[in-house]
């Protein structure tokens, strides 16, 4: 498979060179060549064009014939403008890419008027969320059986996944300040390179106002104990002092969020800030913007409980003195300018974040090893920069009736961690002990890619990606130099896809992409004093069809169906945890497969009325398990993977009662939606023995659902709203793991099933104005 698809890359660059400068070449020459030559030449090509045109229209004629028969309408329900390139250039219609993309715009968030990211994208399919600590705040994100650290996360065009692990620190997204976020599941490493196993998500935040001058702001009151508020401004100036005749823009909004929570030691408080300004030139050639991202976060851990303890008082917390402080700055500088009748578009982003990361974490099932402490209580202190340069170059023309699009572009980064690990029993650094593991580490890419979309017609579109990358890793253990690692890894990703439109109103489309990931730093060596095992990067072939279907503004309908065959995932052996080494180790599983069906359905029956539902399902299973003896069997054969929910089901209603009665009453709206998720098995599932599993007494995550409403009324741009999150007050728990303690004064020895408790039933009232 892999040498066919490099003859099939190789080809198809070839063709796509080809044919770009065949059109340039054919233009230049329109424009030079004398008259007799140019109708020589555009009567050759108007020959070709119709014979390919009645080769490639024949099938859709014969399927046409019948279609047409039904007279159905022309149907333009669900159709949006998403990003097609690395950063900001090029842009399509939903309809016009070959996989299952989801875009919320601004409309659609303040529908919900979502509090976390999680609960923005709530109701997309193929979405895996669950409470990473029992804190309502800190929940995952995954797409397709993958886990967060699967999938690349971009803000305004900046990765804010962390070096260390891929993970996101999701209140770095305040949803105050965010315009749209897209979608894109499935294997993107041929854009984006390491990471992009399980898709993209692409968050922009709010922009200037066209305005001079806009206030805008808010407030939230929540029944943990919480309050909300942002306040900002922005606008557009015009440009009358210099000759370049462009535009001034500005941009600022602050916010703080704090609360008690819903259990004991659950409390966060988080202050960011968001700053913008850019210099457009006139009719949108090009400009430079310049922007700072700031974001500080307090947030405590209640972390999990046994399952009688849950039982018993879901609201209390073990480990009172677990918590996490992050602060995280973010700078960027965009610019772009468009060339040759705003065909060319030249675009460059650098990038710089820093990371400041301290939080203490107590160990319920081992003790301090070392030192003997109990319980084990430990401060872990890192700090990253990440610098990241990006540079882009695309090309779209129409030519007749042929479109290309082309993008070619270049990806630089560095990035650097620090980490120590101490002592800090009782909450309190203990200053006379050795630290337990310090390390230094820096990672370092260079990635080229290059893309190309082919509108054939109004029927056929082709796409094509290629990227190569390097990656240097260097890890200096600062406790024993013997341990330091140095690696070097590179590979090559192509992804293809089409999408063929027999009529306006049907969408086909299917594609094949590679990825690959490499092993992160905690991959390497969990925090002990195991040497790294000899982890390889994963990498995994995509595959996916599906279809597209839209009625007027009335309904729209897709449906797509996806399957992933990963080779070397990087798993969790649970199995490997014994009291001298309780950090357990990650080891390369042979082979592993995700395969589903993701479905929506979206009506618009009457102007008053929204209904929206999705399912998905999905399989996550060990197909073939690792060459190593050392292993004792773990992951296991055909053991499915834990925290992948085989069922899922979202369903939602949006109405304004009163739109017809006029501008005053139309404001009125009722919101009401529901996540239905299937049993599931609990996390690391595909490692764990059966005799934990036994003393664990379950392996599965019960089905729950949580329903949610929301009443808004809004008028000349002030809004007034009320929440009821889990409306019903279900109790529930998204996240279980079965572990061994081996005798702590938190847990007496034995086996446990730990579960992290979901957030009650919340009341929020807010206000929204701008002016």
């Amino acid at each position: 498979m892999k040498r066919i698809f490099s003859f099939h890359s190789i080809f198809l660059i070839a063709l796509c060179c080809f044919l770009s400068h065949s059109i340039v070449f054919a233009e230049s020459s329109t424009q030079n060549d004398a008259s007799e030559t140019e109708s020589t030449l555009k009567d050759k090509l108007s020959e070709a064009k119709d014979k390919l045109t009645d080769v490639i229209k024949y099938p859709f004629e014969v399927l046409k014939k019948p279609i047409d028969a039904l007279k159905l309408p022309t149907l333009v329900y669900g159709i949006l403008p998403v990003s097609a390139s690395r950063l900001p250039g090029l842009v399509n219609q939903i309809q016009d890419f070959p996989n299952n993309i989801t875009l919320k715009d601004s409309v659609e968030l303040a529908r919900t008027k979502p509090s976390t990211f999680q609960e923005a994208v709530r109701d997309v399919e193929g979405v895996l969320t669950y409470d990473q600590v029992g804190n309502g705040l800190d929940e995952t994100f995954g797409l397709r059986g993958f886990p967060d650290g699967s999938l690349i996360f971009l803000v305004d065009g900046v990765r804010v996944n962390e070096i260390d692990g891929g993970v996101v620190n999701y209140p770095l997204v305040r949803m105050e300040n965010i315009d749209a976020i897209e979608i894109a599941p499935g294997s993107s490493s041929a854009v984006y390179g390491s990471g992009a196993f399980a898709g993209v998500v692409n968050v922009t935040t709010r922009q200037p106002s066209e305005k001079p001058v806009t206030f805008f702001g808010g407030v939230e009151w929540t029944s943990f104990r919480g309050i909300r508020f942002r306040d900002g401004l922005s606008g557009t100036l015009e440009d009358k002092w210099s000759p370049l005749g462009g535009k001034l823009t500005y941009y600022f909004n602050g916010a703080r969020d704090q609360a008690k929570g819903f259990r004991n030691n659950g409390e966060w408080r988080i202050t960011s800030f968001d700053l913008k300004t850019g210099y457009e030139l006139p009719d949108e050639i090009g400009g430079i913007r310049f922007g700072l991202k700031y974001v500080d976060d307090a947030t405590s851990n209640p972390g999990a409980l046994t399952l009688d303890e849950f039982r018993q008082n879901w609201r209390q917390s073990i480990t009172d003195l677990d918590g996490r402080k992050f602060k995280n700055t973010i700078l960027q500088l965009d610019a772009n300018h468009k060339f040759w009748g705003e065909r060319l578009n030249a675009s460059i982003q650098a990038s710089i974040r820093r990371n400041r990361i301290e939080f203490i974490t107590t160990s319920r099932t081992f003790t301090d090893f070392t030192d003997g402490f109990n319980p084990d209580t430990d401060l872990v202190s890192v700090r990253t920069r990440e610098k990241n340069l990006i540079g882009q170059l695309s090309y779209d023309h129409t030519w007749g009736w042929f479109r290309n699009q082309s993008l070619i572009g270049f990806e630089l980064n560095r990035a650097m961690n620090h980490d120590k690990e101490q002592d800090a029993f009782g909450g309190h650094v203990v200053e006379t002990t050795a630290l337990e593991d310090l390390r230094s580490s820096e990672v370092s890419n260079v990635g080229l890619f290059w893309n190309e979309r082919l509108h054939l017609n109004e029927w056929i579109i082709g796409h094509f990606g290629i990227r190569n990358d390097h990656y240097w890793l260097a890890m200096v253990n600062g406790l024993n130099h013997a341990k330091d690692l140095n690696r070097h890894w590179h590979s090559t990703n192509v992804s293809t896809g089409l999408v063929l439109k027999p009529i306006e109103s049907i969408d086909l489309f299917g594609n094949y992409s590679e990825a690959f990931r490499i092993p992160s730093l905690s991959d390497f060596k969990t925090f002990g004093d195991d040497l790294p095992p000899n982890l390889r990067p994963e990498k995994s072939d995509n595959f996916e069809l599906g279809t597209r279907l839209r009625y007027q503004d009335k309904a729209s309908f897709k449906l797509s169906y996806f399957e992933i065959i990963t080779r070397d995932e990087i798993l969790f052996d649970s199995s490997a945890i014994t009291n001298s080494n309780p950090f357990g180790r990650n080891i390369n599983a042979g082979k592993t497969r995700r395969n589903g069906i993701e479905t929506r359905l979206d009506l618009h029956p009457i102007d008053e009325v929204n209904f929206y539902g999705t399912y998905t399902y999905a399989r996550a299973k060990i197909r073939k398990t690792v060459d190593d003896a050392a292993s004792s069997g773990a992951p296991f054969l055909n053991r499915p993977l834990g925290q992948v929910p085989q069922h899922r089901f979202t369903v939602g209603m949006t109405a304004r009662p009163f739109k017809r009665l006029g501008p005053k009453f139309e404001g009125f709206q009722l919101h009401m939606d529901g996540v239905l998720v299937g049993k599931q098995f609990i996390q690391s599932f595909e490692s764990t023995t059966q005799s934990l599993l036994n003393g664990a007494g379950s392996g599965t995550i019960k089905p729950y659902a949580v329903w949610n409403l929301k009443l808004s009324y809004e008028f000349k741009k002030k809004e007034l709203f009320f929440k009821i999150n889990n409306l019903f007050d279900k109790r529930y728990y998204s996240r279980a793991v079965a572990a061994t303690s081996f005798g702590t004064l938190l847990s007496p020895a034995g086996d446990y099933l730990f579960v992290n408790p979901a957030a009650p039933r919340e009341f929020v009232l807010g206000f929204n104005y701008e002016f």
